[in-house]
């Protein structure tokens, strides 16, 4: 039935269209079908959205309304993900908005395309962009103008830094931001912006830990944003979805899902990519937290298959992107060709590390578990009696037969004292050697290396190995301040002469570096938090 009447709206609009072909948009009608169309309808029904703003260009004569047409377009692509569509109609309105000298469409362009560059992973053709704006606003006549531009370069900026993890630096351009709209009048528009960057200040926040601070930045961005032309935008299902992360982190587990299903609702009633990103991976954490397994599946199932999806999009995009620029440079035509096959190689680089990264830091995660249950249930287990090699060969098919040149009464006195030397610290002397070892044992080398072979499975310098590591992972897990110490500093406590040594013979006996072991750790602490 949907698709039934879908077949009929779209012939009443190419009946529609066919009569008005003729017809030029009057300035005043260009005016109000354009504002409906980009606060109305590209929030709601994208399709009719495009067909509109696809008509306005066609049937428009004034260049200005021509580029602000194409721009409505862009737009609605850049809501849609789509972004080779979305920068192709945005280069289009670029070239007209450079013959008619508009600075301020110049300005607004740069910055959209500055965002288009960004989300596909292109941060220095970004920047470019944003830097040719910023030139270009120097030659707005108009003081409010370039106050208002200045404010959306900083917030782009912010969405830099945010990228790259640099919340506080992120934080300094937001204020800069807020710093330029508050020397504006205060209007509908203005409030929209002033909301964003309170959204902005809450993203920085939850990733710093500061949930207070974020929440009272997302209560006052509902509060400017409910003052604003664009009540029901996408910015409304950012803000909830900052909401109910904030409630989850607080425990507070019925109001977080109630804020991420209205953030839900939003997303897929707007089409916009990184809101349905957001959402339905906050979605899969909080069902992991909550212990719903089906539901956790299903949100990551659309996560994912979301995420492959636009990135294989995104790999398409480069083709309709580099094509303009070659177009605009003939010159550079045989040079294009190698810099968008290196840009799809980059790309394929980039996606590969990324599961190859993610794979890689579950396994860390499995292998730390792994290794902290065994020392839990090495403390719990009673002490094994200790047994000479007849014994243990009688019992054992792994271990190594060989014959001892020294009585039962004699190897047993030497476990025992073996024991003893690893309830101690002398394993932890930089010095020890295995003559050492068998002088503190009141034996010799060759007996120490046979019972290390048999009843330790490996041999002295393994053996030491061991213990230190052990010795020091031990003092991580149950002494703090060992979480904030260096690693150059571990090596040295633990008996290890350079740092080097310590990460290869950690990694031998764990699987993984000090570094991760210290990192799933302070991460196993924030989860019981």
């Amino acid at each position: 039935m949907k698709k039934i009447h879908l077949f009929f709206w779209v012939l009443s609009l190419f009946v529609n269209l066919v009569v008005a072909q003729n017809k030029e948009v009057q300035p005043s009608k260009f005016d109000s079908i354009y504002f409906e169309t980009a606060v109305k309808w590209a929030k709601t029904d994208y399709v009719k959205a495009l067909a509109i703003s696809d008509s306005l260009f066609i049937h428009s004569t004034p260049p200005l309304h021509q580029l602000k047409a194409l721009m409505l377009t862009a737009s609605i692509y850049e809501q849609l993900g789509q972004q080779e569509e979305s920068i192709k109609y945005a280069l289009k309105a670029e070239t007209i908005a450079s013959k008619i000298n508009d600075y301020d469409w110049q300005a607004k362009i740069a910055g959209f395309l500055s965002t288009q560059y960004r989300n596909l992973g292109l941060p220095q053709s970004g920047k470019q962009a944003l830097n040719k704006g910023i030139q270009i606003i120097q030659n707005v006549e108009n003081q409010k103008k370039r106050n208002f531009y200045y404010g959306l370069v900083n917030q782009e900026l912010a969405y830099y830094e945010i990228n790259n993890q640099n919340f506080e630096q992120a934080k300094e351009f937001i204020e800069k931001s807020a710093t330029y709209f508050n020397r504006l009048k205060e209007s509908p528009n203005n409030f929209y912006y002033k909301a964003t960057n309170e959204e902005l200040f809450a993203k920085c926040d939850i990733k710093l830990g500061n949930f207070d601070d974020a929440d009272t930045h997302l209560d006052q961005s509902l509060n400017y944003l409910d003052q604003s032309s664009l009540a029901e935008s996408v910015l409304r299902g950012l803000i909830l979805n900052g909401k109910g992360l904030i409630a989850k982190h607080r425990k507070e587990y019925p109001l977080a899902l109630d804020y991420l299903k209205q953030a839900e609702v939003l997303a897929l009633s707007s089409g916009f990519l990184g809101l349905k990103l957001d959402v339905f991976k906050d979605l899969s954490e909080y069902y992991s937290e909550v212990g719903n397994v089906p539901k956790q599946l299903e949100y990551s199932h659309k996560f994912d298959l979301l995420y492959h999806t636009n990135t294989q999009r995104s790999q398409s995009t480069l083709d309709g992107i580099f094509s303009k620029i070659d177009q605009n440079n003939q010159q550079l035509e045989s040079r294009q060709y190698f810099y968008v096959l290196a840009i799809g190689v980059l790309l394929l680089l980039i996606l590969s590390s990324l599961v190859f990264y993610r794979i890689k830091k579950q396994k860390d995660q499995q292998r730390f578990k792994r290794i902290v249950n065994q020392l839990k249930q090495a403390k719990k287990e009673p002490e094994k009696p200790i047994l000479v090699n007849d014994q243990i060969a009688g019992n054992s098919e792994d271990v190594v037969k060989e014959k001892f040149s020294i009585s039962a009464a004699v190897e047993k006195k030497i476990l025992i004292k073996l024991d003893e030397f690893e309830k101690g610290i002398g394993y932890l002397d930089k010095n020890i050697s295995a003559s050492a070892l068998a002088t503190t044992l009141d034996s010799n080398t060759k007996y120490l290396s046979l019972i290390l072979k048999n009843h330790r499975n490996m041999d002295f310098n393994n053996y030491i190995g061991r213990l230190r590591i052990q010795y020091i992972m031990e003092r991580m897990m149950n002494q703090p301040e060992y979480k904030n110490y260096k690693i150059s500093y571990l090596a040295e406590e633990c008996g290890f002469s350079t740092h080097s040594k310590f990460t290869a013979v950690f990694k031998k006996n764990t699987g993984i570096t000090p570094s991760v072991f210290l990192e799933n750790l302070s991460n196993q602490e924030q989860d019981a938090q």
